[in-house]
């Protein structure tokens, strides 16, 4: 039932926080022998998912960077992607972890390693994958709009929204985008996509342009992905 799935829930996010506060009393201490932190990187990337939670990823990379016994981290990956803002987050982190430890980080993929799970993975020295792996799907989505107001006419019925600002109705079921509206989207969103493909290759030690040919959103099989120099 539902309350069954919020009590559940609940005390799944009890359990986290009183790990995360043990964490946070032993981050400073090594571990006393030398060991790979491994970072399980499931589900849709976000702040409050499943199986992804944004503040134990970044928990867990800054413990292994004060502990130093630690000697690297693997990342196991099987996402889809989600939140670029979550996604560049936990690249950053792990970018901070290598330049301040110049210890190696390596990434595997599992069933998928899409958009933001590849994302991650740029952080990596070296990528590897299943042979039965997806990878890829470098590209962005900016921003999906409704627009229902034909529906709404046909129905009679009427939005009335007081508001200030000329595009403080964007993605509103009532309004369609303008084409300056549109616009000011796409560049948005082709930041963040320029961004993506910057990193994908840095990581991978290849042009901007041939990065750039590779990211069209696709996925590609790990023979495929070899294959154009996405993963070792």
């Amino acid at each position: 039932s539902e309350v069954d799935k919020d009590i559940s829930k609940n005390q799944r996010d009890y359990i986290l926080r009183e790990h995360l506060k043990v964490i946070q009393n032993e981050m400073a201490k090594n571990s006393g022998y030398e060991n790979v932190t491994i970072l399980h990187v499931d589900g849709t990337i976000g702040e409050d998912e499943d199986y992804y939670n944004q503040e134990w990823i970044t928990s867990e990379i800054k413990r292994a960077e004060l502990d130093k016994d630690n000697r690297a981290i693997v990342l196991k990956i099987n996402s889809p992607g989600g939140s670029a803002y979550d996604s560049d987050e936990t690249y950053l982190n792990l970018m901070d972890y290598k330049k301040k430890t110049g210890r190696p980080i390596y990434a595997y993929a599992e069933d998928l390693m899409a958009s933001g799970g590849y994302y991650i993975a740029a952080a990596s020295d070296e990528i590897y994958a299943n042979r039965n792996s997806l990878i890829g799907s470098i590209g962005v989505i900016g921003f999906q709009s409704v627009d229902a107001s034909a529906l709404l006419n046909k129905l009679g019925v009427k939005v009335t929204t007081v508001h200030s600002g000329k595009d403080k109705l964007v993605g509103a079921l009532s309004s369609e985008l303008t084409a300056d509206q549109k616009a000011q989207l796409q560049a948005i969103t082709d930041e963040c996509y320029e961004q993506f493909v910057g990193i994908v290759a840095k990581s991978r030690k290849m042009s901007f342009e041939q990065a750039k040919t590779l990211a069209t959103g696709g996925v590609y099989s790990a023979k495929q992905a070899k294959k154009n120099g996405l993963i070792n």
